[in-house]
């Protein structure tokens, strides 16, 4: 009887502990979520994932066009630079 009632108690604690770490992930989520409405107006995760995708999208393209004005620049001045 003893060993029941101790792996029902275990089970409990076991229970108790992973809702107690469960409360604190949707806590985290929740600030998280909120972070993003605030800072970039993104009202989902999805939004956001679309939001850095254009970020990074422009950012290739700025890189793409920096390196094309440097080979114009090296070029135009003959490797005087």
């Amino acid at each position: 009887m003893s060993t029941r009632l101790e792996k029902l108690t275990e089970l409990k604690t076991t229970a108790e502990r992973q809702q107690r770490e469960a409360d604190e992930s949707k806590g985290a989520l929740d600030v998280e979520l909120k972070r993003l409405k605030d800072d970039f107006d993104c009202s989902s995760l999805k939004k956001a994932e679309k939001v850095l995708a254009d970020w990074e999208e422009q950012a290739e393209k700025a890189a793409e066009e920096f390196d094309e004005e440097y080979e114009r620049l090296i070029k135009d001045s003959d490797g005087k630079l």
